[in-house]
């Protein structure tokens, strides 16, 4: 490939894990091909790289946002931010532009780039679990699809859509696990103690509907399991990098009172070493549940949404789970980890389905470690090189001569 060919490319991101994936693959492209000049739509991250020009950040335009009262508020701002990007296009004529998740949005766009461009999507809507007809607006306006999980590559291959199988970016980002005890000994805890680590979410409607019904489990937990002879556990909550701290700070003032006294600590920038050092964790779907199994943490998957955005969900979604892990292992072996969901979600249930995972010896955690094995084995990367790397070299093939 011409190392010195001048190339532009233009990189959408919806959410702080897409901005993450987004500055690997920004990394992995200039170390193949130096003389790439990347902008970008992102968070912190990519605004914090030196060779990345950001024109417009997620907190301006209120990306990430769920729920139909979420999506509503931030149409306007989703709609001008689409303008300025096909501006930004026509002024400055990248060579590709590069959409990263984020399907509700990313999609319409493809449509306004109306193939004057060519579009490639990385992490590409879940049209197996909901909404299949999606894939004829992928085949319609995308180029290439770069898919994370094995299963999708027959999927886009059957619908006619040129497709590369890059493995799921998980597998290439994770941290080394940290040590039960090293956790504590960076959070101020007792490693003798049960550690629950909470995650009510990364976004504002997940910080308000979750976080109240986990805060009032947390005195029935303690209670529950002193009836039963064990240790007190601990408490720690995980701040998403993504998150205002000022919503979290005020849902926390707002549901304080349902903790009963029992402390719980919050901390930022230790997702990671929670998700992997603690003995539970306790929190909304999403990438967290990946990451939990990957790590070999048993999880509680708690979700709620306001009844409006639940009823629509209902009626679009194919699969039978919403938690990944339970998606990922054989259909008779699912559900590997507890799912509560709207009206199921209360402190009753989060006490009844936290206590046997608890237990090392119980039949339900038995059954996620040996389901956290299969996931683990079947998201293996299919070759040396990491998902950012894959799609860095599938860039330039698409864009560079041969």
């Amino acid at each position: 490939m011409a190392q010195n060919t001048p190339l532009k490319i233009l990189i959408s991101t919806g959410d702080a894990s897409g901005d993450t994936h987004a500055l690997a693959v920004v990394e992995a492209l200039l170390q193949l091909h130096p003389q790439c000049q990347i902008k970008a739509i992102g968070n912190e991250k990519l605004a914090s790289h030196p060779q990345v020009e950001l024109i417009a950040h997620h907190q301006q335009v209120g990306m990430g946002q769920v729920g139909l009262a979420g999506l509503l508020n931030s149409f306007p701002a989703h709609l001008r931010l689409a303008k300025q990007t096909i501006a930004v296009c026509e002024a400055w004529q990248p060579n590709l532009v590069l959409l990263i998740d984020y399907g509700g949005y990313h999609l319409q766009l493809a449509k306004r780039l109306k193939k004057r461009w060519k579009v490639a999507y990385y992490i590409p809507p879940q049209v197996w679990a909901s909404r299949p007809k999606r894939i004829k607006t992928i085949k319609q306006w995308v180029h290439h699809v770069f898919c994370i999980f094995p299963f999708e590559r027959a999927l886009y291959e059957q619908a006619g859509i040129s497709v590369t199988y890059v493995g799921h970016p998980l597998m290439g980002q994770l941290p080394l696990p940290t040590s039960k005890s090293a956790l504590c000994q960076q959070v101020g805890l007792d490693e003798n103690r049960p550690v629950i680590g909470l995650f009510p979410g990364s976004r504002t409607a997940e910080i308000r509907y979750c976080l109240p019904i986990i805060f009032a489990s947390v005195p029935q937990l303690v209670k529950t399991l002193a009836e039963r002879g064990l240790q007190a556990p601990q408490f720690v909550l995980a701040k998403a990098s993504g998150l205002k701290a000022s919503v979290l700070e005020s849902a926390i003032n707002q549901a304080q009172q349902a903790l009963q006294g029992v402390p719980v600590k919050v901390v930022e920038h230790k997702n990671h070493a929670i998700l992997s050092g603690a003995d539970l964790i306790i929190g909304a779907s999403g990438t967290t549940t990946l990451e939990a199994a990957l790590f070999k943490t048993p999880m509680v998957i708690a979700y709620k949404l306001d009844a409006l955005t639940a009823w629509v969900a209902k009626r679009i979604i194919k699969v039978p789970y919403l938690g990944l892990p339970n998606l990922l292992v054989n259909p008779e072996d699912a559900p590997i980890l507890p799912e509560l969901l709207q009206d199921a979600f209360t402190p009753e249930t989060i006490v009844n389905a936290s206590v046997p995972l608890l237990d090392e010896t119980s039949e339900g955690f038995k059954q996620a470690m040996t389901g956290f094995d299969f996931i683990r084995e079947s998201l293996q990367l299919p070759n040396a090189t990491t998902p950012a790397e894959g799609v860095a070299e599938g860039i330039l093939k698409l864009t560079l001569p041969n």
